[in-house]
C-alpha cells in the first residue's frame, strides 16, 4: 500500500500537533523565586569638604531611618 503525499501530510500535521499538545501538558512550571532577604540602599554624601557637616548628619539620619525599618519589619512579623 503506498502512501500518497496527501496521507503523509496529513499524518505530519497529526503528529506534529500531537507532539505540541503534549510538550504544553507535560511541561514543568517555573521555580518560584525567593524573595530577597535585605534590602541594601545607599546615598551619596559628601564626606569631607563644605559638605561634610551636613553629611554626617545624613548619615546619622539613615542610620536611624534603618533601625526604625527593621523594628517595624519585626513588630509585623516580616519574614524578610
Amino acid at each position: 500500500m503506498a502512501l500518497t503525499t496527501k496521507t503523509i501530510a496529513v499524518i505530519s500535521v497529526l503528529l506534529l500537533v500531537v507532539g505540541f499538545a503534549a510538550g504544553w501538558f507535560l511541561r514543568t512550571p517555573a521555580p518560584e523565586v525567593a524573595p530577597q532577604p535585605e534590602v541594601v540602599f545607599g546615598a551619596l554624601l559628601a564626606l569631607t569638604g563644605s559638605g561634610s557637616s551636613m553629611a554626617e548628619s545624613g548619615e546619622a539620619a539613615l542610620k536611624l531611618a534603618v533601625e526604625d525599618v527593621n523594628e517595624y519589619l519585626l513588630s509585623i512579623g516580616s519574614k524578610t
